[in-house]
């Protein structure tokens, strides 16, 4: 649990601990050797994904913008067409990720924001719609990161919020 310090005052200490207004979560992969926190705000998702203590690229989805029809074909996983591949599992064409601040490095710019497309797709076929935005601050040392391990940070930044 976060405490931030210095919210209420009383008359004999001067500070008192109150917990932090917005519920957070933290995983520590070994594994991948990542530390992952997720925040929820009334407005916002904030996740942090952690390599070595750094984040070097943050990005923003808004789930705003999404309509009951996007959805709704978000949700249907059947392939009706058996010519075509798929594409369950893509991040969804409407949503788009836009870069807060980095950027300077194009893979890591790249991997960030399809990521983060990712996590926003992800978060629609859980909950429906919804009215928050996403912002994800990623802080791997390498942009290239394997299938399962993508799907593993995938899993881990839906169990934090």
């Amino acid at each position: 649990m976060c405490y931030m310090i210095g919210a209420m005052t009383t008359s004999n200490t001067g500070i008192v601990a109150a917990p932090f207004p917005a519920p957070s979560k933290t995983i520590v992969s070994e594994k991948l050797g990542v530390e992952v926190t997720g925040i929820t705000f009334n407005d916002k998702y904030l996740v942090t994904i952690s390599q070595n203590g750094r984040i070097n690229h943050w990005s923003q989805v808004p789930l705003t913008h999404i309509s009951e029809a996007d959805i709704a074909s978000i949700n249907m996983t059947t392939n009706l067409d058996e010519s075509t591949p798929d594409s369950s599992l893509l991040p969804h064409y409407n949503l788009t990720a836009s870069t807060l601040f980095g950027g300077t490095k194009p893979d890591l710019e790249l991997l960030g924001h399809t990521f983060a497309n990712t996590l926003a797709t992800t978060l629609l076929m859980r909950g429906g719609e919804q009215t928050r935005t996403l912002v994800v601050g990623l802080g791997l040392t390498d942009a290239k990161v394997e299938k399962e391990n993508f799907d593993e940070l995938l899993g881990l930044c839906m169990s934090v919020i």
